[in-house]
Order: structure tokens, then C-alpha cells, then sequence
């Protein structure tokens, strides 16, 4: 019981300090700064430009979409009416 108790009081104590640190007074986000944004005002994608899409892959996706939004599902949650 007594090493039980030891490991507690441990943890608690590394736990403390941790809240204590500056590291836990600044939030990493304000680091960073600004996100970057390009010319034109949108945010940059640091992966850079995303290719184009033909209308053979994204016209058959959203069929799908469509008709699964019409699709009974037995396994669905019940239906909620807004209120």
C-alpha cells in the first residue's frame, strides 16, 4: 500500500510542475503566429496546390451521396424533428 501511496504523491508532484511551467502558461498556438495567407486573402495549403478532380470521379460520389440520403437504413438512428 505504502509504494501504492509513493507513486501517487509522485505523480501528483510531476503533474504540479507541469502545470506551473511556462511551457503550460503560453499556449503553443500563439507560437506560431498568423496563419499564412496568399495573395488573393485564401490560406495557404503547405502542401501545396491540390490537383483537379474529373467529373468521372465526382460526379458517381455524389450520386452516392444523393441516394444514400434517401436510402432507408434499418440500422439508422430514429429521425428527430428540429425544434
Amino acid at each position: 500500500m505504502a509504494s501504492t501511496h509513493n507513486y501517487f504523491g509522485r505523480f501528483l508532484a510531476i503533474l504540479a510542475l507541469a502545470l506551473v511551467s511556462p511551457a503550460a502558461a503560453s499556449p503553443f498556438e500563439d507560437s506560431l503566429g498568423p496563419a499564412p495567407r496568399e495573395d488573393d486573402g485564401r490560406f495557404m495549403n503547405f502542401a501545396g496546390p491540390m490537383p483537379d478532380v474529373s467529373t468521372t470521379v465526382t460526379l458517381p460520389f455524389f450520386l452516392r451521396r444523393i441516394a444514400s440520403s434517401f436510402a432507408e437504413i434499418p440500422s439508422a438512428l430514429d429521425k428527430v424533428p428540429n425544434d
